[in-house]
């Protein structure tokens, strides 16, 4: 596993298992929602978003959370290990 790829629900806890799993690998960690929500929860522009998730994309290796829905093709390509975490939110 270099290039690991958690996703899942909101609240499944992808955050906590990816800090649980880069404790264990001493992989990088990438949680994309610091890079997509920049100060007062502004959003990138479309293009913009795609180039920081294509740079971040090209690193050896990584864990790396978030859904983003528009670029999860090219991360599941480039992912050679994906965890779905099928947990329910509500209890």
């Amino acid at each position: 596993m270099k290039r690991v790829l958690v996703l899942g629900c909101c609240g499944a806890g992808k955050s906590t298992f990816s800090k649980k799993l880069h404790s264990i690998l001493k992989l990088p960690l990438i949680h994309l929602d610091k890079y997509y929500h920049k100060p007062n929860w502004k959003e990138p522009k479309k293009d913009k978003w795609e180039k920081i998730v294509y740079n971040l994309l090209q690193k050896p290796s990584w864990i790396m959370d978030g859904n983003f829905s528009a670029t999860m093709d090219v991360r599941i390509k480039s992912a050679d290990t994906i965890i779905y975490l099928d947990y329910p939110t509500l209890k």
